[in-house]
């Protein structure tokens, strides 16, 4: 660290040296990767494919050998948080444990390095199966790639938090919400995703959320995707105490300030969407009242946050301005910013007819306030308007249940049979 500290100390006296230094090349092919004990062969690992994994053993070990490099950074995509996991060197003959890492819930996993020449291992630190790998990736001399991403834990306590049904609704029915509040404001976000079983779409979701500025490792949800048009049938597929539990436990573990989640009426009539808007709207009017879902209340206590938007909701409307230019991103807007997104990274929905817009039935822009503790909105331009930085945690005494007002669904462009489903 205090390597670090110094050049960087002279990186910001003499700020023409910053624009000299170049990002670290891709130095993979370079190296001889092997392994013992593998169920896979090695070149799952490097051959760019997100649908080939590298799968351990209990006893795998991977050596990386980089005869005329040295390796600066080792950048791992794991298709689940893994647990602890070491890199080891030759040290007086023997394997000696260089740098630690796993445990903390990260899927896309970047370790800096000193600088390795020698050959190097990497094993799970307590001799049990790590999960599979889909890619690593080995950095010369530079400075970290623009793509190359560095995840942070999820935060104990989130500033806002989007509840969504699938890896893509975040992008396309926030829009500009996870630009403007994760990217430009920096808060503490966490995106919830009800349904993110496929590994893909897992791999889709980082990279997405990544490119609109998000930093905090987002939380993965149990539910199988499915197809339905119907609240009920999303509830026999899922279940709804299982679901309840699930989202009650998430809210009150990360007591977000703000919540977002998705149309009453599903957008475009999805079942899964449909009732990842119930449960949330359940479970914030509930979220004090020690009987409802007593485990969760037991572990983390009651919460609720201090404001509920739901996509779409006609009451207490409010439209936010996602066009406008953001500094961050170059000048593209926070809605341009989530449509390119999408488009970009989550590959295996390209077939869609749906997109990022500010425009027709499904505008991202367009929300309504359905739950404050702090007041109704008067400026309604912003998610955070009287939100108290340093809430007070509500008292756990039973809350009288508020049902919303049934919205009418909009006429769909396409007929049921035509929908592409978005999963």
């Amino acid at each position: 660290m205090k390597r670090f500290a110094f050049l960087l100390s002279i990186l910001l006296c003499f700020p023409g040296l910053a624009a000299l230094a170049e990002e670290m090349p891709d130095i993979t092919k370079r190296c001889v990767i092997t392994a013992e004990k593998r169920i896979d062969p090695v070149s799952n690992l490097t051959d760019g494919m997100k649908l080939t994994n590298f799968r351990w053993n209990a006893g795998t070990v991977i050596t990386v050998d980089p005869p005329k490099e040295i390796v600066r950074g080792l950048y791992l995509k794991w298709n689940e948080a893994p647990g602890p996991w070491e890199i080891r060197v030759m040290y007086g003959g023997e394997w000696v444990t260089a740098y630690s890492a796993g445990g903390d819930g990260i899927y896309h996993e970047y370790v800096a390095l000193e600088g390795i020449s020698q050959p190097f291992q990497i094993l799970s630190a307590n001799d049990t199966a790590l999960p599979p790998l889909m890619e690593l990736t080995l950095l010369g001399e530079g400075e970290t790639p623009h793509w190359v991403q560095t995840w942070k834990p999820t935060p104990k306590k989130a500033a806002l938090m989007a509840i969504v049904a699938h890896c893509d609704d975040e992008l396309l029915f926030l829009g500009g919400a996870l630009p403007l509040y994760a990217g430009v404001q920096g808060r503490d976000t966490i995106v919830v995703y009800m349904c993110a079983e496929d590994v893909l779409r897992r791999h889709e979701a980082l990279d997405g959320l990544w490119a609109c500025g998000v930093r905090q490792q987002p939380v993965f949800g149990p539910f199988r995707d499915f197809r339905t048009l119907t609240l009920a049938d999303a509830y026999s597929k899922w279940g709804k105490e299982k679901s309840r539990a699930f989202v009650m436990a998430t809210l009150r573990k990360y007591k977000p300030d703000v919540v977002l989640t998705h149309d009453v009426n599903g957008e475009y009539g999805h079942g899964a969407h449909r009732l990842t808007a119930d449960v949330v709207l359940d479970c914030v009017q509930n979220g004090v009242r020690e009987n409802f879902q007593p485990d969760s209340y037991i572990a983390w206590g009651g919460w609720r946050p201090q404001k509920l938007y739901l996509h779409l909701y006609a009451e207490n409307q409010l439209t936010m301005d996602f066009d406008a230019p953001l500094d961050l991103f170059g000048g593209r807007t926070g809605r341009e910013v989530a449509d390119d997104a999408f488009v970009g990274f989550h590959i295996s929905q390209r077939n869609t007819i749906y997109r990022a817009s500010d425009r027709g039935p499904y505008n991202c822009a367009l929300w309504g306030l359905a739950y404050t503790r702090v007041g109704q909105d008067e400026a309604r331009d912003d998610f955070f308007e009287n939100v108290e930085e340093t809430p007070e945690e509500p008292e756990p005494v039973p809350e009288p249940v508020l049902t919303p007002t049934p919205v009418p669904a909009p006429e769909p462009t396409v007929t049921p049979e035509d929908i592409v489903y978005i999963f």
